[in-house]
């Protein structure tokens, strides 16, 4: 499938899951690096989100980044720095609030397309941290034709995805010619 007909067939399943998401009794912490400015803007388009969607850290540049994770990366896009910015969310906001058993910390680490120098292929690695989930995904894209806006709408929706379903059990054809999707296990 094409961005195209992907972008199309996406604009109302948008709609539904934001609203589905506003409707929860789950409660959101995000950090989000180098993707998914589109999912916050979805999300903050939904009336009343603000009941379940309690924090969005969006640190850019690398100096913010290493103050986020309190020490100094080589690498900002992996599994790892996404699982440590996930549960730091977590336990962070654990200590604030009372209601713990509904908390899901979400981290999104991508590198996209762009016109510097970059030390790594345009990727993105999500985690879901909290209320029983411990899921890590890897997201690599397979056209290499997409622009960097069209490749933060994709991880966008299959986050706003992730987030309905944390098992991703969605129509991976949507998918099949833009990205390769993998769960990744870790032993702890």
């Amino acid at each position: 499938m094409i961005f195209d007909q992907f972008h199309a067939k996406s604009k109302d399943e948008i709609k539904k899951i934001t609203k589905q998401i506003s409707l929860s009794k789950y409660l959101y912490v995000f950090t989000l690096l180098g993707s998914c400015h589109r999912l916050v803007k979805w999300l903050f388009d939904q009336e009343g989100i603000s009941n379940n969607l309690i924090s969005v850290n969006m640190p850019y540049s690398t100096i913010a980044i290493d103050q986020e994770l309190s020490f100094k990366s080589n690498s900002y896009v992996n599994t790892n720095i996404c699982r440590e910015l996930a549960i730091n969310n977590f336990n962070k906001f654990s200590k604030i609030m009372s209601m713990t058993e509904n908390l899901i910390s979400l981290a999104v680490s991508s590198s996209l397309k762009t016109n510097r120098k970059k030390f790594s292929p345009d990727r993105s690695f999500v985690t879901l941290f909290g209320h029983e989930l411990n899921i890590n995904y890897e997201i690599n894209f397979l056209d290499d034709n997409l622009k960097r806006k069209q490749q933060d709408y994709i991880i966008s929706y299959l986050v706003l995805n992730i987030l309905l379903n944390p098992k991703l059990e969605i129509d991976k054809y949507l998918f099949s010619s833009l990205i390769d999707i993998k769960n990744i296990k870790i032993n702890e």
